[in-house]
């Protein structure tokens, strides 16, 4: 992986499904979350439902986060509105900024 032209994992959401009730869907995504710190690279975790998804994989180390729990997939020109609503009823934070940030 060192080796590839690579700068960031996109975890895929069969990953998370679990972490609630599973110690050992747990113990790998944190795994996940160090290896990619330990070679620099940003982990994005998709198929973020929950606010204790989100909770465990910030507390995890992930770096960005897309799902559900932020918005529903919209077409090309609906995301500037959506960000504008976002940021003006003051529900926007630093977890919605990173799951945005991963589209662009």
């Amino acid at each position: 992986m060192r080796r590839l032209p690579v700068d960031r994992i996109k975890v895929d959401r069969s990953f998370i499904l679990d972490l609630e009730k599973d110690a050992s869907a747990r113990d790998i995504m944190r795994t996940i979350a160090v290896m990619c710190q330990n070679l620099g690279l940003q982990c994005i975790v998709e198929g973020v439902e929950s606010h204790a998804q989100l909770q465990f994989l910030a507390t995890a180390g992930c770096d960005g986060y897309q799902g559900y729990l932020f918005a529903r997939p919209m077409p090309e020109k609906a995301i500037g509105g959506y960000l504008r609503n976002r940021n003006s009823c003051g529900r926007w934070h630093e977890a919605h900024a990173r799951a945005v940030s991963t589209l662009i």
